[in-house]
């Protein structure tokens, strides 16, 4: 490998794996332009550049300032995910009206309360119970009050996992210039703005654009969901809903122990015969079959296996069962572990209960018999952890 400017270049010898740490990589506004054509004419500014420019501070603002001075500081913060809506806070907190703030929204999204009882957990379980109909569980989790949406109006067609406070969400109705007409697909001169499903709009001549559109961990690289590919190989991706860091803390473990030999291989051997046909599988083969990645970021056009919209649940279900001959080992790491929501007092995972009711909605599920067989197996290793 080598340096970005290819000055430098390395050779290294892997002893035991190489971990690939790139494919959960950040493609945020500072160092991803947009995807759309800008004319030069406009000012285009990232999140980061906001900040330099509200503060006067740093190469932004000795670049824009002769602009920016002369205008009457119009915002249009282009996109509707987590940085966008941080965007919209920061204009507010830092003396931006909400009259001068207009918000381009290409997809509505359902966002967790922050002081909700909800959990990452919280959407599987949803799924779950509403037989898998997606709007149906983001309904249900609204009426529990622990999910939330920008305009009671407007039914939002897409969940990654957004946290957002009361205030916040309070600031945010405030922009009441919000369109919704899909993507940018180019800004003309004299800010005219065009979409994929709708009318063009004329801002102010002198807006201030703010790029938001970057995918940022939603990068496309998790089509791969093979943590353990071979014996020489890791990659980090996500295994369960956000926060991430706990997913590779687990991926982490599960390599540790599997070197120092602890894992409950015998279980886990059974459970891959559920689904292979193979005879032997190696204590990689049995990670790799077992552990896969999350893959939230499928397109609408893909067509995804029932069973696929809640495998995180069977993921983790997994790990407790294969991490050690006994379940309440992983049970007290993941209750030790100041990353897994585990570790909040009272909270409970509910992950025994959560199998067998794959079990019994099986044919919502399309699941196998034999898929069904691993996940008997799952219950009678789980057992202890029923109630918790």
């Amino acid at each position: 490998f080598s340096t970005l400017d290819g000055s430098l270049k390395y050779n290294v010898k892997v002893q035991v794996k190489l971990v690939n740490g790139i494919l959960g990589e950040c493609r945020v506004p500072s160092t991803t332009p947009p995807t759309f054509a800008v004319d030069d004419s406009v000012i285009m500014l990232t999140p980061n550049q906001v900040y330099e420019t509200l503060h006067k501070v740093s190469s932004s603002w000795s670049i824009f300032s002769s602009r920016i001075a002369a205008n009457k500081e119009k915002y249009v913060v282009l996109g509707g995910g987590k940085t966008a809506m941080d965007t919209v806070l920061y204009l507010q907190r830092n003396g931006i009206g909400a009259s001068d703030i207009s918000w381009v929204i290409p997809n509505d999204v359902w966002m967790l309360r922050r002081t909700s009882a909800g959990s990452p957990w919280s959407w599987g379980e949803a799924l779950l119970e509403k037989n898998l109909d997606a709007n149906a569980a983001a309904l249900h989790l609204e009426d529990k009050g622990i999910f939330t949406r920008l305009d009671p109006n407007v039914t939002p067609t897409k969940f990654r996992f957004p946290v957002v406070g009361d205030e916040e969400m309070k600031l945010m109705r405030n922009i009441h210039n919000v369109i919704r007409r899909g993507r940018v697909t180019c800004i003309r001169e004299g800010a005219r703005v065009s979409f994929d499903r709708g009318e063009d709009v004329h801002f102010a001549s002198d807006s201030i654009f703010v790029h938001c559109t970057s995918p940022g961990p939603f990068n496309g690289n998790a089509k791969n969901t093979d943590i353990f590919p071979n014996d020489k190989t890791i990659n980090l991706s996500m295994l369960y809903a956000p926060p991430v860091p706990i997913s590779l803390s687990c991926i982490a473990i599960l390599e540790g122990r599997r070197g120092k030999g602890s894992l409950d291989l015998e279980l886990g051997r059974k459970l891959c015969k559920c689904i292979d046909d193979k005879n032997d599988f190696t204590d990689n083969d049995v990670l790799e079959k077992l552990i896969t990645g999350y893959n939230i970021t499928a397109k609408d056009d893909v067509t995804v296996h029932p069973a696929d919209q809640v495998a995180p649940l069977k993921t983790l279900a997994c790990f407790i069962a294969i991490l050690d001959e006994d379940p309440m080992t992983a049970y007290k790491w993941l209750s030790g572990n100041r990353l897994s929501f585990f570790s909040i007092p009272g909270f409970k995972g509910h992950v025994y209960e959560i199998i067998v009711t794959m079990i019994e909605k099986k044919e919502t599920l399309q699941l196998s018999e034999n898929e069904v067989k691993m996940l008997s197996l799952l219950v009678e290793k789980l057992k202890p952890l029923e109630g918790k």
